[in-house]
C-alpha cells in the first residue's frame, strides 16, 4: 500500500522555518518507513532572501519539495487562492503517481499519530475521506485530511474544488459541500489559535488537554508540544 503525505507551506520567516523542522522531525519518525512525503510550497520568501534551499541535506534526501514559480497570494488576503492551488496539487499528484492513499497535514500544524495507523483505519471502515473538527465545531479542519486515492480519482474531486473559478469562498465549506456524506470527522482532541483569543493556546491548556494535533500556535507552543507529546510514545488513533 502506497501513502503520499504532504504539506502545504509558505515559509516567510525563521520562526516558520523552525517549525517546518518541526514538522519533517515528527513526520519522519512516525511516517518516514512507511509513506512519501513531499512538501509543495507557495514560492516562500525565506529560502531565496537567505540564498538557501527551503530544507537542508537531512531532510532533502527523504522529502520532495515542488516550490510554484510564482505566489498567487491566499484568497483570505486578496490572493487568487495559493491554499488551493497547493491544496489540488497534492492530491494530484497521489493520483498521477497512483499512490493507494493521501494525507495533507499543513505546514503550520503538528499531527502526532502515525498517518499509517489512520489508513489503517480507513481501510477496515471503508472510509473514502476523513478530516476533524476544529475546536469550535465550525468548521471542517481542512489542515488535516486523508483521502482513499481511487475515490478521488472517481469523483474528480480536484475537478470538482476548481480553485481558480472560484472567489470569496471558504474552502472548508466547500469541501464539506463536496464530500458530503463521505466525509467521516473524527473527533481527534485539538488546539489553535486563529479563532479568537479566547481559546489562546497555553502552556497550562494544552497540558490539561493533550491534544493530538495544533495550528497557527506560537513558536514556544510548538516546542513543548514537541518535547510533551509528538516524540513519546503515540497514542491510538
Amino acid at each position: 500500500m502506497q501513502i503520499l503525505i504532504y504539506a502545504t507551506t509558505f515559509i516567510g520567516t525563521s520562526k516558520k522555518a523552525r517549525l517546518l523542522e518541526h514538522w519533517l522531525d515528527l513526520r519522519l519518525k512516525l511516517d518516514g518507513g512507511n509513506c512519501d512525503i513531499l512538501l509543495v510550497d507557495s514560492h516562500s520568501p525565506w529560502p531565496r532572501l537567505h540564498d538557501k534551499p527551503l530544507i537542508d541535506e537531512h531532510y532533502a534526501k527523504r522529502v520532495t519539495v515542488h516550490s510554484f514559480d510564482d505566489n498567487i497570494g491566499h484568497s483570505h488576503f486578496g490572493g487568487c487562492d495559493g491554499f488551493g492551488r497547493s491544496f489540488c496539487h497534492g492530491l494530484t499528484t497521489a493520483i498521477n503517481d497512483n499512490y493507494d492513499y493521501v494525507a495533507h497535514i499543513e505546514g503550520d500544524m503538528l499531527f502526532r499519530l502515525p498517518v499509517a495507523r489512520v489508513v489503517d483505519e480507513m481501510k477496515c471502515h471503508n472510509i473514502m475521506a476523513l478530516s476533524t473538527f476544529d475546536p469550535s465545531n465550525a468548521y471542517v479542519e481542512t489542515g488535516l485530511m486523508f483521502f482513499n486515492v481511487g475515490y478521488l480519482r472517481q469523483r474528480k474531486l480536484v475537478e470538482a474544488y476548481n480553485w481558480k473559478s472560484r472567489e470569496n469562498y471558504i474552502a472548508e465549506h466547500l469541501l464539506a459541500d463536496l464530500l458530503g456524506d463521505d466525509l467521516f470527522l473524527k473527533r481527534w482532541r485539538g488546539l489553535r489559535n486563529d479563532r479568537g483569543d479566547n481559546d489562546k493556546i497555553t502552556l497550562e491548556n494544552m497540558l490539561s488537554r493533550a491534544p493530538i494535533w495544533i495550528t497557527h500556535a506560537d513558536p514556544e507552543i510548538y516546542e513543548h508540544f514537541m518535547k510533551l507529546f509528538a516524540m513519546d510514545e503515540q497514542p491510538r488513533a
